[in-house]
C-alpha cells in the first residue's frame, strides 16, 4: 500500500541502554543524514550488545 510508504527514508536507531548511541551508530547517522540514497525506505539498526539484555524495544 503506496500510502503506508513514508516520504522520505527512515532511521531508527536502537542504542544499548547502558552506554547510549555507539560511535558505530553515530557513523551511520552521519552517513544517513548525509547520503539518505544509500537505505532503504526504512532502516532499523540495534547496537548488537542488545541481544544479550531482553529488554522493551521503546516502540
Amino acid at each position: 500500500m503506496e500510502e503506508l510508504q513514508p516520504k522520505a527514508p527512515v532511521l531508527m536507531v536502537r542504542p544499548d541502554y547502558r552506554i547510549g548511541i555507539s560511535c558505530r551508530q553515530w557513523k551511520l547517522i552521519d552517513t544517513f543524514v548525509h547520503h539518505p540514497e544509500q537505505f532503504d525506505t526504512v532502516t532499523f539498526d540495534m547496537e548488537p550488545t542488545c541481544r544479550i539484555y531482553d529488554i522493551h524495544h521503546g516502540f
